[in-house]
């Protein structure tokens, strides 16, 4: 056997790589990656928000049987109002906490990420219920987490430079284009008005400057969808945008009529 050519015990060749061969492969594996990696990011980003949009539109519907008062068979704290109700016995009954709490003995649940219609899978992942609490009075935390905001118009209209508690009308679902839920940056709301501003709920500035939301301090929405944001609307249907404010068909400053 001459000493160019070493060879196995068994009698074969032994082949190999180089060093110059191997660093051409890995050159070869890092520039295939760095193609593809965009590619599969882009597709996993956009998987999340088809599912954020289908979380959004399952609301949108929960939202039209509870405003048909003979299509939820119940309101909670709403009950006496007759064909009217609170916003945030909807929250409730959307989140399952407060009265509508179903898990007997728990005390804490956590929320399954990517799977609960209340937690976008692109936002934050931690979120919590409380039993015996209202989602808008600590039912839901941390708040930071919260990951969709209700039209908060819906809550409280302006009138006369104050915010005043509205009733939502059966008639509400006349007006499909409304805004419902959205998405939004519960981590944004903990710095508006002093942390006073419940991340549930989210109002842009549409009023005169006399409105307590012309000052922008009720809008924390989220543009987490590469730069866009997911709606869900009284009309049962969804849409994502990156200017949430421009489209004039989408009515964001309709708010319940005020009792007087």
């Amino acid at each position: 056997m001459s000493p160019g050519h070493p060879r196995s015990r068994g009698g074969e060749q032994r082949a190999g790589f180089t060093l110059l061969e191997l660093l051409f492969s890995v050159g070869i594996i890092a520039l295939l990656l760095s193609v593809l990696l965009p590619s599969l990011r882009s597709v996993r980003d956009q998987a999340k928000c088809l599912i954020c949009m289908d979380h959004l539109r399952t609301a949108s519907f929960q939202f039209r049987m509870f405003a048909d008062p003979y299509g939820h068979k119940d309101r909670g704290d709403s009950e006496d109002l007759g064909t009217r109700f609170e916003a945030p016995d909807f929250l409730d009954s959307l989140y399952e906490t407060d009265e509508y709490w179903t898990n007997l003995g728990e005390v804490r649940i956590d929320f399954k990420p990517a799977q609960e219609p209340v937690l976008c899978p692109s936002g934050p992942r931690r979120l919590s219920k409380i039993q015996g609490q209202p989602c808008y009075q600590g039912g839901i935390q941390p708040q930071q987490n919260i990951s969709y905001a209700m039209n908060r118009r819906l809550f409280e209209a302006p009138l006369l430079g104050m915010l005043t508690r509205v009733y939502i009308p059966e008639r509400i679902l006349d007006f499909p284009n409304v805004p419902l839920i959205f998405d939004a940056d519960g981590e944004w709301s903990t710095q508006l008005r002093g942390g006073l501003v419940d991340a549930l709920f989210a109002a842009p500035p549409m009023d005169d400057e006399r409105s307590p939301y012309a000052s922008g301090e009720y809008w924390h929405h989220s543009l987490r969808h590469r730069r866009k944001m997911n709606i869900g609307f009284v009309g049962g249907h969804v849409a994502s945008t990156g200017t949430p404010l421009a489209d004039p068909t989408w009515d964001w400053g309709y708010h319940p009529p005020v009792d007087r």
